[in-house]
């Protein structure tokens, strides 16, 4: 940060005003306050070297009357060119006396330090003190003064100011790191992509940027963006920024190394008014604590697809099995039929066959619909729908077979933006389980309830059912692949139904009531 040392001196004396201006604006002048303080240096370290003296540079304005000084600095203040030191006379008639002038001053900047220039005591300094505010940053002297008193004070008052704002800024650029990287470090893996996305905008966040990439360099591609419309053009630009200069007005580049990666990130747009060396030891940590995250991610990635390998195998071997038993199935209803002469034996065995051929092509089909839900990387095409209608429609294979009371509490002008026969899919594999719950419990209330509403642009869809208590085992493990429920002997309906929900950016979740069980769905709404 550049040291402001930026004076206005008030004075409705123009010899006076003028004189304190000439002293503080001789070039390159030696300070007798920085000479002191390099020789005190000079005999703790018996340092024998001749040391240099201080030098400081002011920028000094002068204005006669208070008001003019009241518009000066209300127009730097506004520009963000504040005055870090103003010297002001006391009595300045005809117009605004000291006080009434540092009182309105301190109204617009409280920062400003004053210096109190008086030869009468029209005032008792308390009074002063107390009327003007910031007692801490008020000063006074008594004329006539000395050369080397403006000059002391002119280098005092000035380097609290610059003291007092590096303090704010650390104070502000600290608050800011320690809520991003609480929010980082509290981050919940979903995948690498959802990772990468979460410490892009923490960057984002930190730098009050508009906008944003995290890209691979080796191989150049956009992993991860943020508010931005073009990603070709935006990583070409990124890939063009001057690596060696890092910052650039208000666009910044940072390396971004792993083992697993070789990148950056790169923002545009940062409102955060910071020379790049101020804030980059806050980068460093937000830097590191992103590293972290992203480790593990890698490793929750790499168990995550572990553990995805070892279900496919257990499914598989569970098919394996349930094939091998429909085929043995088979197989002996076949050579009974050779046996057999009478007609209505055979029909018998023949249906058997029929529903054994069923149950080979059911358990076909859900390996296809797992398999297919599982590929997080499809892109599905999506649509606006009446829910109602989709619900409706999905109910009357149900209601014209069964005894359940179906319930429907959704406004018909509710739009969903789904994959229609995804969105079926994902629904018809809860409601199976519904049924087929309700029915085991055998109740004659049996109920089954589903309810949308609209939340702050998304659609809220509960589907309830008056079943009873469902056993802990299934409860606690619910959506996850194995764990079997009476509609499919493989245990993946609910599984899939769970992908199909998060590949429509959606999520599920289920919850006991006193007398059955509700399934919670969130999803993107319609236009």
């Amino acid at each position: 940060m550049t040291p402001n040392r930026k004076i206005l001196v008030v004075d409705d004396q123009e010899d006076l005003r003028l004189q304190v201006a000439r002293i503080l604006r001789k070039k390159n002048s030696e300070n007798d306050t920085g000479s002191l303080i390099e020789q005190i240096r000079k005999r703790i370290k018996k340092d024998k070297a001749p040391s240099k003296t201080s030098k400081v540079n002011y920028q000094v304005d002068t204005v006669g009357q208070g008001k003019q000084a009241y518009d000066l600095i209300k127009e730097s203040y506004g520009s963000h060119t504040p005055y870090a030191l103003m010297f002001l006379d006391m009595r300045m008639p005809p117009g605004w006396d000291g006080l009434e002038t540092a009182q309105r001053i301190r109204s617009i900047d409280k920062e400003i330090q004053i210096v109190i220039m008086t030869a009468y005591a029209d005032y008792e300094q308390q009074e002063i003190a107390e009327k003007i505010g910031e007692p801490d940053k008020l000063l006074y002297i008594k004329k006539p003064f000395q050369t080397e008193e403006v000059r002391q004070l002119a280098l005092a008052m000035t380097e609290k100011w610059n003291m007092n704002k590096r303090e704010k800024e650390r104070l502000l650029l600290t608050n800011r790191l320690m809520r991003e990287n609480t929010f980082l470090a509290r981050h919940r893996f979903e995948s690498i992509e959802d990772t990468y996305l979460t410490i892009l905008d923490v960057f984002i966040s930190f730098l009050d940027a508009k906008s944003g990439i995290i890209a691979d360099r080796k191989n150049p591609k956009v992993l991860s963006s943020s508010n931005v419309e073009n990603e070709k053009k935006f990583l070409s630009r990124a890939m063009s920024f001057d690596q060696t200069e890092k910052k650039s007005e208000k666009h910044l580049l940072l390396p971004f190394n792993l083992e697993e990666l070789d990148g950056f990130i790169y923002v545009e747009d940062i409102d955060l008014d910071f020379d790049y060396e101020q804030i980059k030891p806050y980068l460093d940590i937000l830097y590191e604590t992103s590293r972290e995250v992203l480790i593990n991610a890698f490793l929750l990635d790499s168990h995550e697809a572990e553990k995805q390998l070892a279900t496919i195998g257990a499914i598989t071997n569970m098919m394996t099995a349930k094939l091998n038993a429909a085929m043995e199935e088979i197989e002996a209803c076949t050579e009974r039929l050779k046996t057999m002469s009478s007609s209505n034996e055979q029909e018998s065995l023949c249906e058997t066959i029929n529903s054994t051929a069923d149950k080979i092509l059911k358990l076909s089909h859900e390996i296809e619909k797992y398999s297919k839900s599982q590929d997080h990387g499809q892109e599905l095409e999506l649509k606006d729908y009446l829910l109602k209608q989709l619900i409706q429609d999905l109910l009357s294979k149900y209601k014209e077979t069964s005894q359940i009371d179906f319930v429907e509490e959704i406004d018909p002008a509710l739009n969903i933006h789904c994959n229609q026969a995804e969105f079926k899919q994902a629904i018809d594999n809860i409601v199976q389980n519904s049924i087929d719950a309700l029915n085991t419990a055998g109740r004659n209330d049996m109920k089954l309830t589903i309810t949308a509403e609209e939340d702050d642009g998304q659609i809220k869809l509960a589907i309830s059912d008056n079943a009873g208590r469902m056993p802990d085992e299934i409860f606690d493990h619910l959506f996850e692949p194995m764990v079997k429920d009476a509609v499919d002997e493989l245990g993946l309906g609910t599984t899939i139904s769970r992908n199909i929900i998060e590949l429509h950016k959606g999520s599920i979740d289920c919850e006991r009531l006193d007398d059955g069980t509700r399934i919670n769905i969130t999803l993107p709404g319609g236009a």
